[in-house]
């Protein structure tokens, strides 16, 4: 396992080598992502835009347009970015099923290293 914190990420490099070298192994590699609760600065950064994104402190609403924006973006720029096997949203029931459906069906047009996206 190996786990990546968003506030002090300096290993990009570090995890672009270590997909590599599982890829070179014939080993894919999954990433989880947990949208639903974010740290006190980014929530703060999306509370300055609107307040109206949270349900709590820091717990947003995933069905609010742009959060949903920000989340596509994410997870396509890690898939394509970091050339990852899949990914795994925690939480997912709490996302509409038309954004699930998009976010799969724009997953299932990226090819990573001849294969297809699992999510």
């Amino acid at each position: 396992e190996y786990v990546i914190g968003v506030e002090n990420f300096s290993g990009e490099l570090e995890f672009k080598q270590v997909v590599s070298s599982y890829y070179n192994s014939y080993i894919g590699v999954i990433v989880s992502f947990d949208f639903n609760s974010l740290s006190e600065s980014l929530a703060s950064n999306f509370n300055k835009i609107d307040k109206e994104y949270y349900e709590s402190a820091t717990e947003i609403d995933l069905n609010k347009k742009m959060i949903q924006k920000y989340i596509r973006d994410i997870i396509l720029y890690w898939v394509e970015e970091y050339k990852l096997s899949g990914i795994k949203i925690e939480n997912m029931s709490n996302f509409d099923v038309s954004f699930i459906n998009e976010i799969s069906e724009k997953l299932m047009k990226i090819n990573v290293n001849n294969q297809k996206i699992y999510f």
